[in-house]
């Protein structure tokens, strides 16, 4: 009876439900989740115990052990990259986009020498449909920024810039 007893207590034990992180594309990943922010979930793999990290845009959803389901980011469409290239998601956090897959990188810039338009806000805008066009057409979904530089200067004459560095992520 005792050698029951003591092999029902270790088959318990090894019968613990994991929370499961399903990803837009891929395998879903169990484990135990020990964080979440906007920008990453952090969790550790059955039978580890390295704390890992995955960004929150590639994660559909999380299925916890409880049975609670949370929906962590919409499914990024560009059917059309000339049409739905403004469906290209704008981040600035590296954690964000772990967990995808780099596929370019692009540096573009405006500036207002022969434009009426010398508000630093509509010369970042016009850089960053350029880099959003440009993310859509290699078949990205991510745009992270890695540098922006803008500058405006008001009154007769005046003088505005953008440049954004940035890098190109699909699933």
């Amino acid at each position: 009876m005792k050698k029951l007893v003591i092999l029902l207590l270790i088959f318990a034990t090894h019968i613990v439900k994991a929370d499961v992180i399903k990803l837009h594309y891929g395998e879903p990943i169990n484990g135990k989740v020990t964080e979440i922010t906007d920008e990453y979930i952090k969790y550790i793999l059955e039978n580890e115990s390295l704390i890992r990290t995955i960004g929150t845009l590639p994660v559909k959803c999380i299925e916890f052990d409880n049975g609670n389901v949370e929906d962590i980011s919409p499914l990024i469409v560009i059917d059309d990259p000339k049409k739905d290239w403004e469906n290209i998601v704008i981040v600035y956090d590296k954690n964000a986009v772990k967990g995808m897959v780099k596929i370019g990188e692009g540096f573009k810039k405006a500036n207002s020498a022969w434009s009426t338009n010398t508000k630093k806000e509509g010369l970042e805008r016009k850089v960053f449909e350029k880099l959003k066009k440009e993310c859509a057409k290699l078949g990205g979904k991510v745009l992270l920024v890695t540098r922006k530089d803008s500058q405006s200067q008001g009154g007769f004459g005046s003088y505005g810039f953008a440049e954004i560095n940035a890098e190109y992520y699909c699933y």
